[in-house]
């Protein structure tokens, strides 16, 4: 699996907004960059994206900047990553309808990223916002997933 730039950089930031959301409050652009140490420009195009694809909200005025959508327990890093790549951001090439390939038909491989890919969506659907806030990212590597 390799993430983008922007896969990255968007579940930075939606975790910075998450850790916001909870004390109430929105969360401005420049702190994120300040804290994250995301290039002001490009988050700015990320956060376009997380808002257009209904993850996050602006909130106008001296006091806004961007909150969740959604409560934290309710925005996985799969939706995260979906909204900043698309439907099939980690699959393998061959598993697209359209991929052609001659030993399409029968491929035996096939069926190992197939299984790779559901089990790489079942752990990004296992991890919440609220997950991460709550661990601070310690533990992760305990968490145990049934595919």
């Amino acid at each position: 699996m390799k993430l983008s730039t922007k896969c990255r950089y968007g579940a930075r930031a939606m975790l910075e907004i998450a850790r916001n959301h909870s004390k109430g409050v929105s969360t401005k652009r420049k702190d994120i960059t300040a804290h994250q140490g995301i290039p002001s420009s490009y988050l700015e195009n990320i956060l376009i994206d997380l808002r257009d694809k209904g993850l996050v909200t602006t909130i106008r005025g001296p006091k806004g900047g961007f909150s969740l959508a959604r409560a934290p327990e309710q925005i996985t890093m799969f939706d995260i990553i979906q909204a900043l790549r698309g439907t099939d951001a980690l699959s393998a090439e061959c598993l697209d309808e359209n991929f052609d390939c001659n030993k399409q038909e029968g491929c035996i491989t096939r069926q190992v990223w197939s299984a790779m890919q559901k089990a790489q969506d079942q752990v990004l659907l296992g991890i919440t916002l609220k997950t991460l806030i709550l661990s601070d990212g310690s533990g992760l590597d305990k968490l145990e997933y049934v595919i």
